[in-house]
């Protein structure tokens, strides 16, 4: 093989990863900014019953994050606070602060489908994981998307060995999103929908997450507002304000 054909299949690869990862990153800058504010209603449905909360909460970067639940009541004032990589839990019922170990952080948050990791968002998708293109497909409302794999990073504090997003090729939005367990099982299945224009950004408000071993499991994010790029910093995220719902 001459050389010089040999460096420009190399360039060739190397330039296709690295629109993996532009498009990855693009898919992140729409649904997170440096910081936000968002309400949210999550319904979590099972064959027997369902149970509705509601939900405030803050980010800042990717260190910080403060989440209080709103209701219902024997619920509300609940909150959970993310510095850097440590996280903590209020329990007003109690009137104690509890760390929360990284052990938890793939079961199950207020037993919902979501995991402790999804909410808090302790794994960075752009920063612990490499990525990489499979074959494109069609997104959930029809249009044309790359599907990206991404595979943790050896030290990477991930839940997940692999997972699999459909990312929309017109506008970088995420229309669904497969999480793999370590033996490569497929566990959970995201759909995002209802894209619209909320807090001067097109994004999916709509997000339902099912798991593939529980029939009749399911539960629905959706947003109600949001607003990024707010004004706050490092000292909003504090255990004295995880005691006082903002």
């Amino acid at each position: 093989m001459h050389p010089s054909f040999l460096i420009t299949i190399l360039f060739c690869i190397t330039l296709f990863a690295q629109n993996a990862d532009e498009v990855v990153q693009k898919s992140e800058d729409l649904l997170h900014s440096r910081s936000s504010k968002s309400d949210v209603t999550m319904t979590i449905s099972r064959p027997s019953w369902t149970r509705e909360l509601s939900i405030r909460s803050f980010s800042l970067e990717d260190d910080y994050a403060m989440i209080y639940i709103l209701s219902p009541a024997r619920d509300m004032g609940t909150s959970f606070l993310k510095r850097r990589i440590e996280l903590w839990q209020w329990s007003p019922s109690i009137s104690r602060v509890t760390k929360i170990p990284p052990s938890i952080m793939s079961q199950p948050w207020m037993g919902s489908d979501f995991t402790n990791d999804d909410l808090v968002r302790s794994a960075s998708v752009v920063n612990d994981y490499t990525h990489s293109f499979l074959s494109d497909t069609v997104s959930e409302d029809g249009g044309t998307a790359w599907r990206v794999e991404l595979i943790p990073k050896p030290t990477a504090p991930v839940v997940w060995s692999k997972v699999i997003m459909w990312i929309t090729k017109d506008d970088y939005i995420r229309r669904r999103v497969e999480f793999f367990d370590e033996r490569g099982t497929l566990m959970s299945v995201m759909v995002l929908e209802n894209v619209k224009k909320m807090g001067g950004r097109t994004i999916p408000t709509k997000m339902t997450m099912t798991p593939r071993d529980k029939p009749g499991h399911h539960t629905i994010m959706e947003y109600n507002d949001a607003q990024f790029d707010i004004s706050i910093n490092e000292s909003f995220f504090s255990q004295q304000n995880m005691k006082q719902i903002k």
